[in-house]
């Protein structure tokens, strides 16, 4: 969550729950903590997530686009398990017609998950 909320600048996020926060304030110092320009940065950057629901957002696009790919699996034997959590998703490329290994899985196939990443950044993204 760091590198997204701080934009690039020196900042951490670190998410628990109160009861394990037990540091007291000034307890955990030094020289590159606090820096008030990644401390602005990811507050506003913080605020804008949550004033624009963009956790809802990208959960409903998540789900619309496992269901495309769930529709695509059934056309094309070769996307194996689609999987994930809002827009991070993972698909896998596999050999249908190698044989399963002991838990039911085809292998994968490395050259043909090259090949699609290439034509993917040959394409760029769709206007």
């Amino acid at each position: 969550m760091s590198k997204a909320v701080g934009g690039g600048l020196p900042l951490a996020v670190l998410g628990i729950k109160k009861q394990f926060d037990a540091w007291e304030p000034g307890h955990h110092t030094g020289t590159f903590r606090g820096n008030q320009l990644a401390m602005a940065t990811g507050l506003t950057t913080l605020r804008h997530l949550k004033e624009n629901d963009i956790a809802g957002k990208v959960a409903a696009q998540g789900e619309w686009l496992k269901g495309k790919l769930a529709d695509m699996q059934k056309r094309y034997p070769v996307i194996g398990h689609v999987r994930g959590l809002g827009l991070m998703i993972g698909i896998e490329i596999v050999k249908p017609n190698e044989a399963q290994d002991h838990m039911g899985c085809y292998p994968a196939d490395g050259a043909l998950s090259a090949l699609l990443q290439k034509k993917c950044f040959e394409a760029g993204p769709d206007p």
